[in-house]
C-alpha cells in the first residue's frame, strides 16, 4: 500500500497550496494526507455518479484539487485540459 500510495502522491499534479502543505508533513502525515485524498476523491465520483451531490461540487470537491495545467488524456486518444474539464460540468 505504501508504495502505491507514493507512487499516486508523485504521479498527482497538485496546486501550489497543496506543494507547499506536502513539503512540511512528515512521511506517514504525508501518506496520510494522500490516502484521505484519494478515498475523499472515490467519495465524490460516487455521489457526483449517482447524482447525490449539488452542481457546486464538482468544482469543490474535483477541480479545486487539480492544479490549473492539468491534462488528461482520454482512452479514445482525446486530450482534455483543466478547462475543458470545467466546461464539462453536469452536460
Amino acid at each position: 500500500m505504501r508504495i502505491c500510495l507514493i507512487a499516486l502522491l508523485l504521479c498527482l499534479p497538485f496546486n501550489s497550496l497543496a506543494q507547499e502543505r506536502s513539503q512540511a508533513m512528515s512521511q506517514t502525515e504525508l501518506e496520510n494526507a494522500v490516502r484521505q485524498e484519494v478515498e475523499d476523491l472515490h467519495a465524490f465520483f460516487v455521489g457526483w455518479y449517482n447524482g447525490d451531490l449539488p452542481e457546486s461540487a464538482y468544482e469543490t470537491a474535483f477541480l479545486a484539487k487539480l492544479d490549473s495545467g492539468f491534462t488528461i488524456i482520454m482512452p479514445s486518444g482525446v486530450e482534455l485540459n483543466y478547462d475543458d474539464l470545467r466546461r464539462m460540468a453536469r452536460k
